[in-house]
């Protein structure tokens, strides 16, 4: 909880969190008005050596205040783009598709603390590119 709170200082008290331990505190503030976070750039999508599983990689944006990026996918013969990962800070997804193949299309967007979403990067497909309906 935050105990106190000066200018320019934030004093927090930790209390009830298990020991030894590695905790991340990312501190963000938004100005009124800020925009959505941008688009992600450099979506990579590669076939690794297990059958039905894809390796999806993308570059950072320039925003600090990045609570997730949402890894969305598209199969060949599927209804759309749907979100496929939880919530992660890290730049690289693993889709494993049990029992399938991990063909299909992929894009990928960062969403700040506040829950806005930047726009969706470009596609990347895997087996060519996936017909939506």
């Amino acid at each position: 909880s935050i105990s106190r709170v000066l200018p320019g200082t934030i004093g927090f008290e930790i209390a009830g969190l298990p020991l030894p331990a590695v905790h991340l505190l990312h501190v963000c503030g938004f100005e009124d008005g800020a925009s959505a976070p941008s688009q992600v750039t450099g979506l990579m999508v590669r076939r690794t050596t297990s059958a039905g599983t894809a390796i999806v990689r993308w570059a950072s944006v320039p925003e600090r205040c990045v609570k997730t990026y949402e890894v969305l996918w598209a199969g060949p013969s599927g209804p759309g783009f749907a979100r496929v990962n939880n919530d992660t800070i890290f730049r690289v997804f693993a889709h494993a598709r049990e029992g399938a193949a991990a063909e299909g299309c992929y894009k990928v967007r960062a969403v700040d603390y506040r829950g806005v979403a930047g726009p969706l990067s470009d596609e990347q497909c895997l087996g060519g590119s996936v017909q939506l309906v």
